[in-house]
């Protein structure tokens, strides 16, 4: 029996980003699927939830912290990849809420597919607002050099960055 082929792909699809019409509801479960693992690769319990406000609680049993996580994944087409996420300022309040309930601490889980790398930031919600300075409405989650440092130096800071080529790319 042969070895499966490789699918190739033309080099015109590596350049550009056609999303599916449900990519944003796949973007979210990857996002989601990314955290619980990490988290329980660290020794947390992790579960994933449907609730309003959060998507997972994380429970780590030494440390006895418990983290009520609310995940945002986007994909950035080249040319936006410096973009934040936008969350609106009407979710922290589902996501105080949410965590209250199940006296956890608020974090977002800011997951991004970027040009050959996908970054997951976990960071307390109070750090995110406080580095981004939430605005009226919404918060942008800015994603440059200069903020990622500043939430890196939070002590309950997760981060994590996997690099990715796809198989046209062995031509290059």
């Amino acid at each position: 029996m042969s070895a499966p082929r490789a699918i190739r792909f033309p080099r015109s699809l590596a350049l550009q980003i056609a999303k599916s019409s449900r990519h944003s509801r796949i973007a979210g479960a990857f996002g989601e699927a990314l955290l619980l693992y990490s988290l329980s690769k660290r020794g947390y319990e992790v579960c994933s939830l449907d609730h309003t406000g959060i998507d997972l609680l994380a429970y780590h049993p030494k440390s006895r912290r418990r983290l009520g996580i609310s995940v945002k994944c986007r994909t950035r087409v080249p040319g936006s990849e410096t973009e934040g996420v936008y969350i609106r300022a009407k979710e922290f309040r589902l996501i105080e809420n949410a965590c209250r309930a199940y006296a956890a601490r608020p974090f977002l889980g800011i997951v991004l597919d970027r040009h050959r790398q996908i970054e997951a930031h976990l960071v307390s919600l109070a750090k995110a607002i406080k580095v981004n300075r939430r605005a009226k409405t919404l918060l942008n989650f800015k994603v440059g050099a200069k903020q990622i440092r500043r939430y890196r130096a939070a002590p309950d800071y997760f981060g994590l960055v996997l690099s990715y080529s796809g198989f046209d790319d062995e031509r290059s």
